[in-house]
């Protein structure tokens, strides 16, 4: 039975969800790519050998300022050929240039360059939630990209608010991860580059707002150092073996409650966690909590949220309203008060937010949209 207080939620969340197809919606642009992001790129089709490496850094640092895939390209089948710039000198092996060249056209095969990431960074720079989907082989790549992206930006918020400098804002965001023990996986820790973002977030995440849930229905798979860092653990039906002999390793439940595994019903599972120090059958159902040692990271979204908005409402009692085709030149308006938003796309889910609360009123002249004070009557 759902609560009647908490109906409204649904309508919320299914507004603040996008779905994003990597090779579609998002992906990688060649263009901003720096040498280190070219090499990870390279080390999930298989270990890159040093030779491999040295082909890599020439045919990148052979485009000079303007970067791009087709280059990129090129200059390796150069290299290949031994077909280089007179003025270029180097000792790349050709049969090494073939070899990176063979995996840059797997790359390509998997759909991943073109569109860039800007469009998911925004959507959450806006506070929502974004899926991101795609085949597991693209996922393995695009994952350990847009995540390394996402820990950069908010990491060099909060260091910059310690050492007293001004960095763009990121949110505190969660990064969930379906079938975690296909992006982080006990072996192949080289050739896996989500795993090391992985194993980063889960060790050093929580002091930055990075918070980190992975679900798996194989336990036993999955990176025990990336395990041993999960403080609490819900443990569902399982019945495998080795999924249960890891199960006893990484918690505290008694053998008798490991023996009840395989036939717990759906939505009834044990919690370990050291906050409980022992194990506790429970059954999941909508509920909403608040921690008491620690801010909690949706109150910072708030508070960040609340802010934009008062921001933008004072603009227009200032100004007396908005108009849907001068939004670029409002935009400019309010980073001169110190508001930077991403776009017009988040300007409007503030003015709609603001539509909705009755603190401004939407009128559509049969032209454009207009947003304005509320009459008073």
């Amino acid at each position: 039975v759902v609560d009647d207080s908490v109906k409204g939620v649904y309508k919320n969340i299914k507004e603040s969800v996008r779905v994003f197809s990597v090779g579609e919606d998002i992906g990688i642009d060649f263009s901003e790519l720096s040498e280190g992001e070219v090499e990870s790129l390279f080390s999930t089709i298989s270990e890159i050998e040093p030779p491999q490496m040295e082909a890599i850094y020439v045919a990148y640092n052979m485009m000079g300022k303007e970067k791009s895939l087709s280059s990129f390209r090129e200059n390796l089948r150069s290299l290949a050929e031994r077909k280089t710039e007179g003025e270029i000198k180097t000792n790349v092996n050709p049969s090494s240039a073939r070899a990176v060249l063979r995996k840059l056209n797997y790359l390509i095969r998997l759909g991943i360059f073109g569109k860039g990431d800007r469009e998911v960074i925004n959507w959450m720079k806006d506070k929502k939630i974004a899926v991101v989907w795609g085949n597991l082989d693209t996922l393995k790549v695009f994952v350990s990209f847009l995540l390394r992206k996402l820990v950069d930006k908010r990491r060099a918020y909060k260091d910059g608010l310690k050492k007293g400098q001004i960095e763009e804002y990121f949110p505190p965001f969660f990064v969930v991860i379906d079938e975690a023990h296909n992006f982080a996986p006990k072996e192949y820790s080289f050739t896996i580059p989500s795993k090391r973002v992985i194993k980063l977030i889960s060790q050093e995440g929580r002091k930055y707002g990075i918070f980190l849930i992975l679900a798996t229905q194989r336990p036993s798979l999955l990176d025990d150092t990336i395990t041993a860092q999960l403080n609490t653990k819900f443990i569902f039906r399982t019945v495998r073996e080795t999924d249960l002999l890891t199960i006893k390793k990484e918690t505290d439940l008694s053998k008798s409650d490991i023996e009840r595994l395989p036939y717990l019903k759906s939505g009834d599972c044990f919690v370990s966690s050291a906050i409980f120090q022992r194990s506790l059958p429970v059954r999941i159902r909508l509920s909403f909590t608040k921690t008491p040692y620690t801010e909690n990271p949706f109150e910072e979204l708030k508070r960040e949220q609340e802010k934009k908005d008062e921001v933008v409402f004072s603009y227009i009692r200032e100004t007396g309203l908005i108009e849907e085709n001068m939004l670029h030149i409002t935009l400019k308006e309010l980073e001169r008060r110190g508001l930077m938003l991403s776009g017009e796309d988040e300007l409007m889910s503030i003015l709609s937010r603001l539509s909705k609360d009755g603190k401004i009123e939407e009128v559509d002249n049969g032209i454009f949209t207009i947003w304005k004070v509320k009459d008073v009557d």
